[in-house]
């Protein structure tokens, strides 16, 4: 999937998240989830990320290929961890109150970047360092006409899922 779908999808998960009550829709989060659909891809250089942070992509493209070990539950972990480390670091301390919220929405980014790259005919190894790939039985190309559809598609449900909240909230 191209990082167009990738952020689309993100963001519609965390509205519909919000849209179902699980919390108060923040531009924190909304950021945060956005982050986190477009990580995984930092193993290729040419992605949308790996553009943006060239100084991390070409070293680790040099060291992983893309869709490998960074396309893992382990690493999904492993960046969650580390996303924790630094937000203890900045704040001395234990995460103030609402940091959680932030770092979860990260995951859920990653988490959903991962579920689409499984359409992907290549798959994706989740449960690295085990070889095995996972799939869909059905399979999405790359920036085929279908995959278009879908970002168009999935497009119109971020934008409903993440304005409602806001229409809902107001009150004249």
């Amino acid at each position: 999937m191209m990082g167009r779908t990738h952020f689309a999808f993100g963001l519609a998960l965390i509205g519909a998240g919000a849209d179902f009550g699980a919390y108060d829709l923040t531009p924190g989060l909304v950021a945060a989830a956005a982050f986190g659909s477009l990580l995984p891809d930092i193993d290729h250089p040419g992605s949308v990320i790996g553009r943006s942070l060239f100084f991390v992509s070409w070293p680790l493209a040099t060291v992983v290929r893309h869709r490998g070990p960074i396309h893992s539950f382990a690493a999904a972990g492993g960046f969650a961890l580390l996303l924790l480390a630094g937000i203890v670091a900045v704040c001395g301390g234990w995460p103030p109150p609402g940091t959680g919220g932030i770092l979860a929405a990260m995951v859920l980014g990653y988490l959903s970047h991962l579920f689409l790259d499984a359409w992907n005919p290549a798959g994706v190894p989740l449960l690295y360092p085990r070889r095995k790939r996972f799939r869909f039985p059905w399979n999405v190309k790359p920036e085929c006409v279908l995959e278009s559809l879908f970002s168009f598609a999935l497009s119109g449900i971020a934008l409903i899922a993440l304005t409602l909240p806001l229409v809902r909230g107001f009150h004249p």
